[in-house]
């Protein structure tokens, strides 16, 4: 099952790129997310490991992931393998001079265990997902355009009188 959200966002490329690459910025948008942890942190990013921790329904589950590419300020991918299923997320940031286009690609690459019975009530569910996606994508544009302008403030040169 493959979702794709697109969303434009009011802040410059390394702005935007902080709240979908740093672990403490991810975890205040992915609203499931409860902890990040890097693993093994490799130079160039590609083949850094990490475990993310979900809570669902009260249920707390691990998934671990690896870096498969990363372009900074650009794009990058992970993928991400659990007890219940295996997906990978891609981003891309388009830089469109006084914003950015965020883009985030999800895929359920496997389903494992009872999941696999489920498969045929994933076409039924890809609208929920996309939902949840969108709701997402937008919380964390509020938090890096609310960030943004706080940066442009402070920068802003003091009034002399």
């Amino acid at each position: 099952m493959i979702t794709v959200t697109s969303i434009e966002i009011n802040a410059k490329p390394e702005q935007v790129w902080s709240w979908i690459w740093d672990e403490d910025k991810i975890e205040q948008w992915v609203e499931n997310l409860v902890g990040a942890e890097t693993i093994e942190q490799v130079p160039g990013e590609v083949g850094s490991t990490f475990k993310n921790t979900f809570s669902e329904n009260g249920k707390e589950f691990v998934m671990e992931g690896v870096v498969n590419s990363y372009n900074e300020y650009t794009d990058y991918e992970i993928s991400l393998t659990g007890s219940m299923f295996d997906l990978t997320i891609g981003y891309v940031l388009e830089d469109l001079g006084s914003s950015v286009r965020a883009t985030q690609t999800s895929n359920i690459t496997k389903l494992k265990g009872f999941f696999k019975l489920m498969a045929p009530l994933f076409w039924f569910m890809k609208s929920k997902a996309c939902k949840d996606q969108i709701k997402m994508m937008e919380w964390m544009k509020e938090l890096c355009e609310a960030e943004s302008n706080t940066a442009e403030t402070d920068e802003s040169p003091a009034e002399e009188f």
